[in-house]
């Protein structure tokens, strides 16, 4: 979401050296009225297809190996102007970058840009220079803008994968429609002139819906039949998270009701921006939102970042890596580690049908399997569905006890690691998860059930089984 606080690069020149402030790191604490349980605990049980039976009578969720698919490219994140190195960035495998501020040197920079795709954002570095004039009050002046940023990214060697021409234009442009359409049939032809082969990707709504998107869809119509189509149809999530697949099915529902607009081949599906800031530390939420952009099967999706009250209301697009980190970049934060454990899987299968709940199963890349658990919930007082731009903290709902059956495990015996990955205030260092539990369990017929007792709103449990 665009706010005053956003990182906006002016260019020429295309590199910028960010002054970084930095913020104390506050201890991690437990607080009790955070809905946190205390006597968290682990159970294992005979699977249900071996005679076990349900403890309390509640829902069992079931994940199966045997279903898990090879991962995609993991998601990457949008801005973040600090010095973090290859040992906090490496552990998540960001797969893509969004940004219109390249950091001139440092190890932040140096990580994304080789080994991530660029989406650059054309309308921040027209903002900044512009402060006073609009694309259509001269659209040679517009026209030579796009020109200049694009010849400078060649000249200094800077790969952009994507063109975004202009950055939630339902909040920040002033224009009419038909203007904005001019200004990305301008952008594109400038930036085709210097490289043809160069991907166009628009138009980057602030918070796309089914009422809204009759009209991306007719705008992505009227470049197309300009000449100018878009390589990619992008917009930002900021509801809920299963509103992602569904958007997304409705998206691809439109293409294949308008094929001039897959001639010669469908727009790229990018949620370049998603999850709100009021849960932005939330490792429920963030585990539900991963989960959601995955089954929605988009082909880039970026994480945001909002303001941080909690560290003198500094950016989290310039500090601390979308929230994940403190602000000053010095350790993590309790999102940091659910994004770690989802890049460690090699094959993932989700399980998303229980409300408030995603249970998520796979090999991982460094062998045997895991399973994260995540609850998310609007929480005691509906706060984390009230939309705000920083992290709200609050009560949780009361904790509760979740059973979860594995099946597609080898063996007849398996170590069983568990740990939590419980919610801490905002700007709260984590240095690991809380460990439940090591044991071994007995594995019959590929199958193991266990019972997780006093799981708190809004954190997640992981599970890794090996020998």
């Amino acid at each position: 979401m665009t706010d005053a606080c956003r990182l906006v690069f002016p260019s020429p020149p295309l590199l910028l050296l960010l002054l970084l402030g930095a913020s104390g790191c506050v201890s991690r604490t437990n607080p009790s009225d955070a809905g946190e349980a205390p006597d968290a605990s682990v159970t294992f049980l005979p699977p249900l297809g071996d005679g076990g039976s349900h403890v309390d009578g509640g829902e069992v969720a079931i994940v199966d190996l045997g279903q898990a698919t090879a991962v995609p490219p993991q998601p990457g994140f949008l801005y973040f102007g600090s010095d973090a190195d290859a040992a906090v960035l490496a552990p998540l495998s960001p797969a893509f970058w969004r940004t219109s501020a390249y950091v001139a040197a440092g190890p932040t920079a140096d990580y994304f840009l080789s080994h991530t795709k660029v989406t650059y954002i054309l309308s921040d570095g027209w903002v900044i220079n512009h402060p006073n004039s609009n694309p259509w009050d001269d659209w040679t002046a517009w026209d030579q803008y796009v020109s200049a940023t694009v010849s400078t990214a060649q000249a200094e060697h800077v790969r952009v994968d994507f063109w975004d021409i202009w950055n939630e234009p339902d909040l920040t442009w002033t224009g009419t429609g038909q203007q904005l359409e001019q200004a990305f049939v301008h952008a594109t032809r400038a930036i085709h002139v210097i490289d043809p082969l160069a991907k166009v990707v628009g138009p980057s709504i602030s918070d796309l819906n089914l009422t809204a998107l009759p009209g991306a869809i007719q705008f992505t119509a009227d470049l197309g039949a300009a000449g100018t189509p878009l390589d990619a149809v992008s917009w930002h999530a900021f509801d809920m998270p299963d509103d992602v697949p569904k958007l997304a099915a409705a998206v691809r529902a439109s293409f294949a009701s308008n094929p001039a607009l897959c001639a010669p081949s469908c727009p790229q599906l990018h949620v370049n921006e998603f999850s709100a800031g009021q849960y932005d530390h939330l490792p429920g939420w963030a585990l539900a939102w991963l989960a959601a952009v995955e089954r929605a099967h988009v082909d880039w999706a970026t994480k945001s970042c909002w303001n941080l009250p909690e560290a003198g209301n500094q950016s989290g697009c310039a500090h601390g890596l979308s929230g994940l980190l403190l602000a000053d970049a010095s350790a993590p934060q309790a999102t940091w580690h659910v994004y770690r454990a989802w890049a460690e899987f090699s094959t993932r299968v989700i399980n998303a049908s229980t409300p408030n709940l995603v249970v998520v199963a796979g090999q991982r890349a460094a062998g045997g399997a895991a399973v994260l658990i995540g609850r998310y919930t609007c929480g005691a007082q509906n706060q984390w569905c009230n939309f705000a731009d920083h992290a709200v903290d609050g009560v949780g709902l009361p904790p509760t006890n979740l059973e979860v059956e594995v099946r597609g495990l080898p063996g007849s015996s398996a170590t069983a690691t568990v740990t939590r990955i419980s919610r801490q205030p905002p700007q709260t260092a984590l240095s690991a998860p809380d460990l439940i539990s090591t044991q071994t369990v007995g594995i019959q017929s590929g199958a193991v059930r266990v019972r997780l007792d006093s799981v708190a709103d809004a954190e997640v449990w992981e599970m890794v089984f090996g020998p």
